[in-house]
């Protein structure tokens, strides 16, 4: 798990294109989260969900559904309740990263810049608050903080976020 991860990050830093650079850090981010967030299997909605969700439902679902269209097909219906499935069985990736920043003692990212992920993995646009740049110092920041404090790191060392200071 650790060679890759630090191979990740390595292939982070060697990158000249900052969409790439923000694409990799954002999956590295997500790898740690979802290794040590501590989500302990949790039912993320409703702990009795599954059981609900059985074969007379998904029927009255697809019913329902084809009412939107006739041309909804089964196929879209089971898809749907497996993206439910997945709602209820694991947290967000924006609630992963917070809850991996508290157990880490982490400064929690903003909603708003954990959002810009989607259209970079997605869509393959960088439009973050503020420019390009400060979007990946932040993400590369917390990528090294995480990658610092899993290791048990407490020592002083360099970010260009801090410019002339040291954490």
């Amino acid at each position: 798990w650790w060679h890759k991860t630090l191979g990740l990050y390595q292939l982070v830093q060697v990158n000249e294109y900052l969409e790439i650079k923000c694409a990799i850090l954002n999956i590295l981010v997500d790898r740690i989260a979802a290794k040590h967030s501590d989500t302990d299997g949790a039912a993320q909605i409703d702990a009795r969900l599954s059981t609900r969700i059985d074969d007379d439902f998904e029927r009255r679902l697809h019913k329902l559904l084809t009412e939107l269209s006739p041309c909804w097909g089964e196929k879209r219906t089971s898809q749907l309740i497996e993206t439910i499935k997945g709602w209820n069985a694991r947290p967000s990736f924006g609630k992963r990263i917070r809850r991996v920043c508290d157990k880490l003692r982490i400064l929690q990212p903003s909603e708003r810049f954990l959002a810009t992920r989607h259209k970079l993995l997605h869509l393959g646009e960088l439009s973050a608050t503020g420019t390009m740049e400060e979007y990946w110092t932040e993400l590369e920041w917390l990528a090294l903080v995480m990658i610092l404090s899993l290791f048990g790191y407490e020592g002083k060392f360099y970010h260009h976020k801090l410019g002339n200071q040291r954490a």
